[in-house]
């Protein structure tokens, strides 16, 4: 009995197994995460984005950008504002108006082949939820300097800042002049710019609040 009792190991401590299921359930995070952005590190800067998605649902990309398919080009790699900057479709105006916010983790979807036309849709993370907004309101500002106007929004969008141009009748240039419409908004501490290069004018006035409302269900508009 006493060489039983002596070669017996004791059990092991509550405490060591509530640590090693501590490291599991992280391990399990990190690795979510992982599936998350697509295989890729997650930016330092968006670890801290609260996760969007329906309630009882998987945790859906902090940046997330709706499924508009159609030619989806891949522009998976990009994950920071240095990446959406080397991509050079904003004006310097506009680099510079992101880069005043501090401008982090970032998004690209570009869907080149849908019916209406080409889509452009970016998600950029900003210092904070007040800096979002500024940026925003400038970004919506130099749209009227660039000769876009105003356009009204859908009674299904609650963006208020949305613009469109149209090819000038009686340029020379007007043939290969598409119309155009952007639309910018706040989500938490996020900036969202989407834009249609439309294939014709009907595509912008009549589809792109369409397109716009599909991406305000998986990012809502709070500012």
């Amino acid at each position: 009995m006493e060489d039983g009792r002596r070669n017996a190991r004791p059990a092991p401590p509550a405490r060591l197994l509530s640590a090693v299921a501590v490291v599991v359930a992280l391990a399990g995070v990190a690795f979510g995460g992982w599936l998350i952005w697509g295989g890729q590190p997650l930016p330092a800067s968006a670890r801290n984005l609260a996760p969007t998605g329906e309630e009882g649902r998987l945790a859906a990309d902090p940046l997330a950008i709706a499924d508009f398919d159609s030619g989806l080009e891949s522009y998976a790699y990009i994950r920071s504002w240095t990446d959406v900057e080397e991509l050079q479709f904003l004006s310097r105006a506009e680099v510079d108006t992101y880069e005043s916010g501090d401008a982090g983790a970032a998004r690209v979807v570009v869907s080149s082949r849908r019916p209406e036309g080409k889509l452009i849709i970016a998600v950029v993370q900003m210092r904070d939820r007040a800096a979002a907004v500024e940026v925003a309101d400038e970004l919506d500002d130099l749209q009227f300097e660039a000769g876009f106007e105003r356009r009204d929004p859908e009674p299904n969008t609650s963006v208020e800042r949305q613009v469109e141009v149209f090819p000038l009748l009686g340029k020379s240039d007007s043939q290969e002049r598409k119309p155009v419409a952007r639309a910018h908004y706040v989500h938490g501490d996020l900036v969202v710019r989407m834009e249609l290069h439309a294939k014709t004018a009907e595509d912008v006035t009549e589809r792109f609040g369409g397109l716009l409302a599909r991406q305000l269900k998986v990012l809502p508009a709070d500012g």
